[in-house]
């Protein structure tokens, strides 16, 4: 038992499903999860045109819901923080809290060291945008900060570490956590991975003996299998050494009894291709560790990627592993989550883990979908395996016995044995009255959380000891609270559904009332009741990357490239083109509205959440080494003639000929020798015209802003300026003089580039120091005045 790790809590956004109860609804209906695209969605996400209407275009992909909004607040994030954060950094960090909410674990409160052990998908790269800060950039993008930004904004002590092993990169995560365990690095472990790519609504171009399906299915197993369908997801757990799970009396999901790694090496076909031998190891390796006979396993949840080469050579393995125990054939089942989801990459190791950790504590089977007929190749009638193809019970006496699979490119294998969890004692009811305590960082949350709280008792049947308990020792604490005195389910319902104040006499009362005037109590219990699920803190999220607000206000001093889409247009001072489809929609709305329009620095610039180039045309530029595979936005001028019909300049007659050869679309604006710009698609033969109604269209040779003396300058001019930066770097529309620069999510980097603007605008010494110390635009006023010898 010293070396079992026991499963205390799950997280997970997958396809379909937005939590885990979701997610266990799904597989056992055995629905399929992946979505599939019309020709409109996908114009409308930026895919070329001939791409998407291409005759081998599978238009399918598992996608995972408002993957683009986040509460930055929550986390104390300033918008420009939040924006410019990987959407992976930013789903992993609210799925963590969420897996620690479902464990019961207040890091506050913990008694021990909670680690990290995560891994993401490549970068969205597409989402970055060059700002002042390489650094900040970094951090906010880079894979390296994945863990270290979970444990930072949650306050967690352990270790804090990416892991990265391809598609094995989440199974791999929960080795590392269940090794840093057993050794007393940690006391509890986040693990797990995400793999998230914006924007979601897209497909591939199927290509024969590729591993991506032929119909945007994945029929692991069957006969017609032909690859697998990328998705994205994140999906983690939280672990605890056993022996502390039931000395706490945690809720416990499953047990991880052994786990294993190895890699391929080079006995394989390729760097890309599975290898059998790896495979068979890393399998009865596990097994070893786990001290467990192969015929007492009764599901394998398998890496199943559905390809023709990689199902029979993992099946084979699988066999080749067990027959080193057991001569039985045909009584363990076998399945592939892959079949519901499609493949999520980085997290489909522990998909599949929290799938297995369900069936075993429902003691119930689920199906693997699309398989009508068996691939021969498989040879199941010999092996020890069939496949679980319908919802049934799971029928065994005594602990169960499981194991699963994941499979890196690269050769990375990653096994885990999973035992049903221990039994434990349900808590006596009591006719005492208890108190139930809740609180949550917003005045909405709390009224959300009361909200979900009542459905979720009304819909269980959790002991009210375990639920006060859970609520009182198993939730962070926040500034926005309730407590409800109640002796039945029935009582605790009405009191979070009326959202009066704790109403009664006696001690229960007493404590009540002091938790809701802001003092934190200890809540008395009967007995020893367990940890409970209960729902999380729920999250209030704003949209982040199509709207960042980091991007609303451009000031006519420092003219930049910002994101937006058409449901910014109105209401803000300045506006830029963006790409997305239709152009022509988004530069009408544009002209109609009371918007000034921002052109950037010279060069290339990257613009919106696809792939741009924005490129002002000088007399030096080489048009020849233009990309001809993305989209281009062309600014110079003389372009109109490129589609009319006067004689061709040298300079357009470049641009026509990288059309001609162009694979994108490319965005034309001639800038003429006025303000209004003339737009037209090079996709369109005739030249549309649209008036800009004489808002301003800022060049991209206009100088930086001049320094201004604070000494001669007014105090309420000093302040507008301060107030201007403050705002831009925060990416806040409005910026209060006494709003605190912590408390709007500023931090030592962001200080840094604060005090680089304002040294650049009013020629003083400015250090990073007086931002920290001022904390307030009023009081940075006051101290950039004095600097400069002058009284305020």
């Amino acid at each position: 038992m010293t070396d079992h790790i026991a499963i205390v809590g799950m997280a997970c956004r997958l396809p379909g499903a937005n939590n885990v109860e979701q997610y266990w609804r799904n597989l056992r209906r055995g629905t399929e999860s992946i979505s599939r695209f019309d020709t409109a969605q996908l114009l409308a996400a930026g895919i070329d045109p001939d791409t998407a209407r291409h005759p081998r275009y599978v238009p399918a992909r598992g996608v995972i819901e408002n993957a683009e909004f986040f509460d930055r607040a929550f986390f104390g994030m300033s918008p420009a923080e939040a924006a410019g954060t990987d959407p992976q950094h930013r789903v992993l960090l609210e799925t963590a809290s969420v897996a620690l909410d479902d464990a019961a674990i207040d890091p506050d409160r913990f008694g021990g060291w909670i680690g990290v052990f995560a891994g993401c998908a490549p970068v969205n790269v597409d989402l970055l945008a060059r700002g002042d800060d390489d650094l900040i950039e970094m951090i906010g993008y880079d894979k390296d900060f994945l863990a270290t930004k979970v444990a930072y904004k949650l306050g967690l002590r352990g270790p804090a570490m990416t892991v990265l092993a391809g598609c094995s990169t989440s199974l791999v995560a929960v080795h590392q956590a269940a090794q840093s365990l057993a050794n007393y690095e940690c006391d509890a472990a986040i693990a797990g991975g995400i793999a998230l790519w914006m924007p979601q609504t897209t497909g591939y171009l199927y290509e024969e003996g590729d591993i991506l399906s032929l119909d945007g299915h994945c029929r692991t197993f069957d006969a017609d299998a032909s690859g697998t369908v990328g998705s994205s997801g994140v999906a983690l757990v939280v672990l605890r050494r056993l022996e502390d799970a039931v000395r706490d009396r945690d809720r416990i999901v499953a047990v991880i009894r052994g786990s294993a790694l190895n890699n391929d090496g080079s006995q394989k076909l390729g760097y890309t291709a599975p290898s059998l031998a790896g495979q068979r190891d890393v399998i009865a390796f596990a097994q070893a560790r786990a001290e467990v006979d192969a015929a007492d396993i009764g599901y394998v949840e398998a890496h199943g990627t559905a390809t023709k080469i990689g199902d029979p050579i993992e099946v084979a393995a699988l066999t080749a592993a067990f027959r080193k125990s057991t001569d039985r054939a045909g009584y363990c089942w076998l399945g592939s989550v892959k079949s519901n989801l499609g493949h999520t990459a980085a997290a489909g190791g522990v998909a599949g883990l929290i799938k297995t950790a369900l069936m075993l504590r429902h003691r119930e089977l689920v199906p693997t979908l699309h398989v009508r007929r068996p691939n021969p190749e498989l040879e199941l009638d010999s092996s020890p395996f069939r496949i679980a193809s319908s919802t049934q019970p799971w029928p065994a006496d005594g602990p169960l016995l499981a194991g699963v699979s994941s499979f890196g490119v690269g050769g990375t294998n990653a096994h885990v044995i999973v035992e049903s969890a221990p039994a434990t004692v349900r808590s006596a009811a009591t006719s005492r009255p208890g108190v139930f305590v809740i609180s949550a960082a917003t005045p909405n949350a709390l009224r959300r959380l009361e909200n979900d709280l009542a459905e979720s008792l009304e819909s269980g049947t959790q002991p009210l000891p375990d639920v006060a308990w859970t609520l009182a020792t198993g939730r962070r604490r926040f500034s926005y609270r309730r407590a409800i005195v109640a002796t039945t389910t029935q009582e605790l319902v009405a009191g979070l559904r009326t959202g009066s104040p704790a109403v009664g006499s006696g001690r229960p009362a007493m404590l009540a009332a002091q938790w809701e005037r802001g003092v934190d109590i200890d809540v008395p219990v009967d007995g020893e009741p367990h940890r409970c699920v209960l729902p999380p803190h729920p999250f209030e999220r704003t949209e982040c990357d199509r709207t960042p607000a980091r991007a609303a206000v451009v000031r006519r001093s420092e003219p930049r490239w910002i994101q937006i889409t058409e449901t910014m247009v109105a209401g803000h001072d300045a506006l830029v083109m963006v790409d997305c489809e239709p152009v022509a929609d988004l530069v009408r709305q544009l002209a109609t509205a009371d918007a000034h329009v921002s052109v950037g620095p010279a060069g290339v610039e990257r613009v919106g959440q696809r792939p741009a180039l924005v490129v002002r045309l000088h007399d030096d530029t080489n048009i020849g080494t233009l990309p001809t595979d993305r989209r281009l936005v062309l600014l110079g001028s003389g372009l109109a003639d490129v589609l009319g019909d006067e004689q061709l300049s040298p300079r357009t007659a470049d641009v026509q000929a990288l059309l001609e050869k162009h694979r994108g679309s490319v965005i034309l604006f001639d800038l003429g020798e006025g303000s209004i710009p003339t737009f037209f698609p090079a996709i369109q033969p005739t030249v549309t015209t649209y008036a800009w109604r004489g808002r301003r269209w800022w060049g991209l040779e206009q100088s930086a802003a001049s320094a201004v003396d604070p000494g001669t300058a007014h105090r309420d001019d000093v302040q507008a300026i301060i107030t201007e930066v403050w705002s831009d770097l925060f990416g806040l529309p409005t910026v209060g003089v006494r709003d605190n620069f912590f408390g709007l999510g500023g931090h030592s980097l962001l200080a840094v580039q604060i005090a680089a603007r304002l040294r650049a605008r009013f020629g003083l010494d400015i250090r990073t120091e007086a931002i920290l110390k001022g904390q307030t635009i009023d009081a940075l006023t006051g101290f950039v005045i004095s600097l400069s010898g002058k009284l305020p």
